[in-house]
């Protein structure tokens, strides 16, 4: 197991767990990501944009799995779109992801994943 984590943390984490520091540029998450099978976002809805570097850094290595941080919300529903103001953000990275793995080989889309 693996966090990702912004270089200036001092939080010690437990043992066993690989601390692995990003300034999240491009370069930096491709080099952080290369080896890593599966990568679970937890992005905060804040910063939802940066996740379409990170989109495009796991595809560049080979990820087989990736989970965004698409964990409260059916963002494929309109509905639910209309509700909350960053979901378009969302969108732009689910739009993102659609686009890379149609040119990629990934294991599974978001509409496979996160059906709700």
């Amino acid at each position: 197991v693996s966090v990702v984590s912004r270089k200036s943390t001092t939080r010690k984490l437990p043992g066993g767990v690989a601390q692995l520091k990003t300034d999240y540029s491009r370069d930096s998450l491709v080099a952080v990501h290369s080896g890593q099978d599966v990568v679970i976002s937890t992005i905060a809805w804040r910063a939802f944009m940066h996740q379409i570097r990170l989109v495009d850094a796991v595809i560049k290595v080979g990820v087989k799995r990736f989970i965004p941080s698409e964990f409260w919300s059916n963002t494929s529903n309109e509905v639910g779109l209309s509700l909350v103001f960053y979901c378009d953000q969302k969108n732009k990275v689910r739009q993102q992801f659609g686009q890379q793995k149609r040119s990629n080989r990934m294991d599974r889309d978001l509409q496979q994943a996160f059906s709700l």
